[in-house]
């Protein structure tokens, strides 16, 4: 069970969630005995704290004071705008929490934002980015290193170039079914997360989107996707994935240092030059019958006439015979190959350059 989701139960939230395919989504009712103060809008409970806006732009004035130290989970209900995201990049980048007794404690916020929306107006939240309507602005979260755990708003369709750069305690993520298009950079270098669901939806990946995030070890891509930029998943722990049928474009060192050692590419896919490069555990490679690019042969993968050797597994060893129709062999094919022990090239083959 999800560490946000544990902690909802346990403060005796009810918790409805709505299921699609690859996504799981949350949203959350309580109910609370509103303050009757200037804070009417406010309710907390220990380190809990649900604010209910009528107006975008309020969000730090309704948020009673003494709860910017305490809260831990901040659930969010009403439109929000620039400026309440720049106070909300204050509030995930402070420098203590402590109990009702201030006692120092673990410093993090889970976030909730499903009943939330995105508008447009305020201040710029991050140097000169302002908020658009329905849209994780670029940089809306960068570097907001006390944030453990999200759930965006239900409305979401883009989430921009660097949304999450650098949330290095981010642990989980739980995305709308909404979401179209994830930018480049979007969690770049989240360490700590592992736990995110791609809706059926999302249809474009974009460059070192989910670079050096070390603790990602299990990805499903949806059925929708298009493309995947460089470096997306470069740097993960994945193991396997299997690419979806309608992918189009796959990234140079799209999944460069992980631990994948078997990759399915579909036949309406077409590769990168060096989409392969710098997978060092990678033993074979298959590719979908009808495919208008490729062709495949005992794990290595030719252009579609088979007479270009274009990417030999890296993580492949052994001797390795090149077939007789083949007459040129990419640059790079056998590229940073530590494990293949000799390679017997037919007299087809006169540039031997490459395999040097």
């Amino acid at each position: 069970m999800n560490k946000l989701l544990r902690t909802l139960l346990l403060l005796g939230v009810t918790v409805m969630t709505a299921m699609s395919a690859n996504a799981q989504y949350y949203s959350t009712d309580r109910r609370y005995s509103y303050d009757r103060s200037r804070y009417r809008h406010t309710s907390s409970y220990g380190d809990v704290c649900e604010v209910r806006l009528n107006r975008a732009g309020e969000l730090e004035e309704q948020m009673a004071p003494d709860m910017f130290d305490r809260v831990r989970l901040l659930v969010v209900d009403g439109p929000l705008n620039g400026t309440d995201f720049k106070f909300l990049q204050k509030l995930l980048k402070r420098n203590r929490c402590v109990d009702d007794e201030g006692r120092s404690v673990d410093n993090y916020v889970d976030l909730d934002l499903a009943r939330a929306l995105i508008v447009g107006g305020g201040d710029s939240y991050y140097s000169y980015y302002r908020t658009a309507h329905d849209e994780v602005g670029q940089s809306m979260f960068y570097s907001c290193n006390r944030l453990r755990s999200v759930v965006l708003p239900e409305r979401v369709r883009v989430i921009a170039d660097d949304a999450f750069r650098y949330c290095g305690n981010l642990e989980e993520v739980i995305m709308p079914p909404t979401v179209r298009a994830l930018g480049n950079g979007a969690f770049y270098s989240c360490s700590d997360l592992s736990r995110i669901f791609l809706p059926d939806g999302v249809e474009s990946i974009g460059k070192d989107c989910f670079e050096d995030c070390t603790s990602l070890k299990e990805m499903d891509l949806p059925p929708a996707l298009r493309t995947i930029g460089d470096d997306a998943f470069a740097n993960t722990r994945l193991t396997q994935v299997r690419l979806p049928s309608r992918l189009q474009s796959l990234g140079n060192g799209a999944f460069a240092k992980t631990n994948i050692r078997s990759l399915f590419i579909p036949a309406a896919t077409q590769i990168a030059g060096n989409a392969l490069g710098r997978m060092a555990y990678l033993e074979n490679i298959e590719v979908e019958n009808g495919s208008d690019f490729y062709t495949c042969e005992n794990g290595a993968l030719y252009d579609r006439d088979g007479t270009t050797l274009l990417y030999f597994p890296q993580g492949k060893g052994g001797s390795f015979a090149v077939p007789d129709d083949v007459t040129a062999i990419a640059a790079n094919a056998f590229a940073a190959n530590e494990r293949l022990t000799s390679v017997d090239l037919p007299a087809s083959v006169t540039d031997r350059k490459s395999v040097v």
